[in-house]
């Protein structure tokens, strides 16, 4: 994983991402990854769903839910409501 280059041809919003980082095996180095692109970018919404959907992947609700809280006082753009259950 350390070893894909940077340049890759493969862009950030790609769906293999968030798969790939929300495995088991990658979780660790997921939430790391998604949390330094958040710092680099913080008005992306893409990188904030990668670290929501690393998160739901592994059960942590808790954290899906302050993840979209922080992504909507970051003005992103997009804004996510509470509907039914715990997100």
């Amino acid at each position: 994983m350390k070893d894909i280059p940077a340049e890759s041809n493969l862009p950030l919003e790609s769906p293999l991402w968030s798969e790939l980082l929300g495995s088991t095996r990658f979780r660790i180095l997921g939430e790391q990854i998604a949390n330094k692109l958040i710092e680099e970018d913080p008005k992306n919404f893409r990188h904030y769903l990668l670290l929501v959907n690393i998160y739901a992947a592994a059960g942590r609700w808790d954290e899906v839910a302050q993840t979209k809280r922080r992504m909507n006082r970051k003005n992103t753009g997009l804004q996510f409501k509470r509907l039914e259950g715990n997100c």
